[in-house]
């Protein structure tokens, strides 16, 4: 097998800093020109967000295409890259990733770096994270991914999660293969339309990517709430032990009504966030059926785990601890009752 052509696909995603029924601020300094969002019907701004989940604006800078899309809440601005091998390559390129993404980079910022545009972001933006799709076009077929490797099969593509720079980064891989050159050009289009998206559809990884760097904030939030919770939770247990049985206890007598308002605080807010989660499951699970197409499962460990059994299996684990604390705190509440 040879590569044949290399796509990358880097989507910048920003979201305003001001939500509710705020209009969409105007659009950043120093990124390719769309034009205005027009105001949207209140009642579908308060569902979905201030931009209408479709293509903005395309558009091409010194040969490279580029696509403002839509999220409902936030803005990707995404860019193409391509590379072609020709007869001076040999056999087997390395996919020459950094050359296609400072590609990208400079079609959406021209002379400006990243870093500078964002140390130039005004008040109205926020940065939410960057997600990124290496695709490739291999002569020969593909072999079925082996189980639990992380890939699935759709059609004649492997998709498969990539390996992100860091918590903000979400990176996807997705390798075609061609036997004839008749198969070539169908096998191209189904990349290029998972790059770019097909006319005011925007590109797939763009909109999962969104989502999941969306959930995986959130996630990290709860786990770090449920973290300090169980902390809590632990003291409240100890501090009921101690009024029900009575006996000495460590240094100063525990502080009943303040531990029990720390307990409710930490509870509420994990409860928050999960219900945050759970708002984005159904979202997460539209967008992971556009990345990986309807036949392809939705599976722990695959592509998209935050769509998946894994993503409800740290959900589940979080609610289970919530439960339980509120179970302390109704203990709690019983515990002071005795003392008083």
């Amino acid at each position: 097998m040879s590569l044949q052509i290399a796509r990358l696909s880097w989507s910048l995603v920003l979201e305003p800093v001001r939500g509710g029924l705020v209009e969409a601020p105007p659009w950043p300094a120093g990124l390719a020109p769309v034009a205005p969002v027009p105001p949207r019907d209140p009642i579908d701004q308060v569902l979905e967000g201030p931009f209408p989940q479709r293509v903005l604006g395309r558009g091409v800078t010194d040969g490279i295409g580029w696509t403002v899309s839509g999220l409902g809440r936030s803005v990707a601005w995404t860019a193409v890259a391509s590379w072609e091998a020709g007869e001076e390559d040999g056999e087997s390129p390395a996919f020459p990733t950094e050359a296609l993404r400072a590609s990208a980079v400079a079609a959406l910022f021209g002379e400006s770096t990243l870093p500078e545009f964002l140390y130039g972001l005004e008040d109205d933006w926020q940065l939410v994270g960057v997600a990124e799709l290496h695709a490739s076009l291999w002569m020969g077929l593909l072999d079925e991914p082996p189980p639990r490797s992380g890939a699935v099969m759709v059609g004649d593509c492997v998709v498969a999660r990539g390996v992100g720079a860091g918590d903000g980064h979400v990176a996807f891989e997705a390798k075609a293969g061609f036997r004839g050159t008749r198969d070539r050009p169908v096998a191209s289009q189904r990349l290029r339309v998972l790059c770019e998206g097909w006319r005011e559809r925007s590109p797939a990884p763009a909109e999962y990517g969104a989502l999941a760097l969306g959930w995986g904030s959130l996630a990290r939030a709860a786990t770090r709430r449920a973290a300090a919770l169980n902390a809590v939770t632990t003291e409240a247990e100890l501090a009921c032990g101690w009024a029900v049985a009575g006996g000495p206890w460590p240094g100063d007598p525990p502080d009943l009504p303040r531990l029990a308002a720390r307990l409710d605080a930490l509870r509420v807010g994990l409860r928050q966030d999960l219900e945050q989660l759970d708002a984005l499951a159904a979202p997460l699970r539209r967008a992971a059926t556009r990345l990986l197409g309807e036949a392809a499962p939705i599976e722990p460990g695959g592509p998209c785990p935050e769509a998946s059994g894994d993503g409800r299996e740290l959900v589940d684990r979080l609610r289970a601890l919530e439960r339980s604390a509120e179970r302390w705190a109704v203990a709690l509440g019983s515990s002071r009752a005795l003392l008083d």
